[in-house]
C-alpha cells in the first residue's frame, strides 16, 4: 500500500490491475516507446516527382500498361512479347500483392529481357542490311539511326520502370520493418498505444 511503501502505487492509468513499483512502470514504458517509429503511408517521400502519384498507385498503373503492351505482342505471336508478358506477370504479382522478392526478380529479368531485345534487334538490322535487296540507299541509311533511337527510348523506359519498382520495394521494406514484432520487446510499432503498453507490462511481470 502507499502508506507501507511510498515507492509502491496502485496503477492509476490501468496499465496493470494491481500494485507495481512506479520505477518499473516508467522504465518499461520508456523502454517500449523509445524505439517506436511512426509510419506514415502518405509521406511525401512515397510520391513520385514526375506525376505526383503515390508509388503504389503508379506502380500498378505502369504494371497494367506493360501487361497490355505485351499482351498485344503475344497476340501478334512475338517470341519476345511472350517472354515479356510472363516476366511482367511476375512483376504484377509483386506490385499488387506488395511483395519485394517478385519485384527484385522482375527488375533483374527486365534488364536481361532488354539486353536480349537489343541483341535481337541488332541481328535483325544486320540481316536487313546484308540480305534485303529491296531497300534503297536512303532506307539503308535510316535503319541504324532508327535502331539507335528506339534502343535509347527503350533504355529510358527501362530506367524509369526500375526506379518505380525499386522505390516500391523500398516502401514495402520500410513498412514491414515498422510493423510490431512478436514478443515482450517489439522492435517497432506504428502508433504507441495504451494497449501495447499494457500487454508489454503484463508480459514483463509474468516473465
Amino acid at each position: 500500500s502507499i502508506g507501507d511503501n511510498p515507492h509502491i502505487y496502485q496503477s492509476s492509468c490501468h496499465v496493470l490491475g494491481h500494485n507495481c513499483p512506479v520505477t518499473i512502470i516508467h522504465d518499461c514504458i520508456s523502454l517500449l516507446t523509445a524505439r517506436m517509429i511512426a509510419f506514415e503511408l502518405e509521406d511525401r517521400k512515397y510520391y513520385t516527382c514526375c506525376c505526383g502519384a503515390h508509388i503504389t498507385k503508379l506502380a500498378r498503373v505502369l504494371s497494367v500498361i506493360t501487361l497490355i503492351w505485351y499482351g498485344i505482342q503475344v497476340a501478334l505471336k512475338s517470341r519476345l512479347g511472350i517472354a515479356g508478358f510472363l516476366i511482367t506477370s511476375i512483376g504484377a504479382m509483386g506490385v499488387f500483392w506488395e511483395m519485394r522478392f517478385p519485384l527484385f526478380a522482375y527488375i533483374l529479368m527486365m534488364v536481361v529481357h532488354y539486353l536480349f531485345g537489343i541483341l535481337y534487334g541488332a541481328a535483325a538490322v544486320a540481316w536487313l542490311l546484308e540480305y534485303d535487296e529491296d531497300l534503297d540507299l536512303e532506307s539503308r541509311e535510316l535503319v541504324i539511326p532508327v535502331f539507335i533511337f528506339l534502343s535509347a527510348v527503350a533504355f529510358i523506359i527501362l530506367i524509369s520502370c526500375i526506379y518505380v519498382y525499386a522505390k516500391l520495394a523500398a516502401f514495402i521494406k520500410y513498412r514491414d520493418e515498422i510493423r510490431p514484432h512478436p514478443g515482450p520487446y517489439p522492435k517497432y510499432a506504428e502508433i504507441p498505444t495504451l494497449q501495447s503498453n499494457r500487454e508489454f507490462l503484463i508480459q514483463f511481470k509474468q516473465g
